[in-house]
């Protein structure tokens, strides 16, 4: 019989980064602010950072608008933003994350970095926040699609980051 596992491990040159991701779609630590999500291990030794251009995202927003960023270097693509996801290893990685007062003596401690090379990245709004218009909070999901991560230093090394999508980030900017 085949194996319908969709559990396995991603295909990765790192064998402790492989381990963290083959869990990805159930980290417990989810932090959002302006245009950032950040999804960290329990332990806060691994951490995933999306960000999406705040000008662009910064027009009139409707339920159902998605914004995406493209990993392999493609320019026009649709629904195309600027923007980055970038997995870090080390400890005390979420410490700081959407904090507008940074605790100089507790800081993340970064170890190894990895940037997305090729997949999507996509943003819906799912929901808008009172009163709706530029920049206002909003609902969002994020959705992660065959994207591959190159450790920074290290041109082919390489991991697979699986699929994943998570619901009710709050996002978009406070008034004030």
């Amino acid at each position: 019989s085949a194996d319908d596992d969709d559990s396995a491990p991603a295909a990765c040159d790192d064998a402790a980064v492989g381990a963290a991701l083959a869990s990805l779609a159930s980290w417990p630590q989810q932090i959002t602010c302006g245009y950032n999500a950040n999804l960290g291990t329990a332990s806060a030794e691994h951490r995933i950072g999306l960000s999406w251009d705040a000008w662009a995202l910064s027009g009139s927003m409707a339920v159902g608008t998605q914004y995406v960023l493209w990993f392999d270097g493609s320019l026009g693509q649709p629904d195309q933003v600027a923007g980055s996801l970038e997995l870090e290893t080390g400890s005390n990685l979420l410490v700081n994350d959407c904090n507008d007062a940074l605790d100089p003596f507790n800081q993340p401690a970064v170890v190894d970095s990895w940037s997305a090379i090729a997949g999507s990245a996509t943003l819906t709004v799912v929901a808008i926040s009172p009163p709706s218009g530029p920049g206002n909070p909003f609902t969002g999901a994020v959705a992660l699609s065959g994207v591959v991560i190159e450790q920074d230093g290290s041109p082919g090394t390489t991991c697979t980051v699986p699929d994943a999508t998570w619901t009710g980030f709050y996002m978009g900017w406070l008034p004030g």
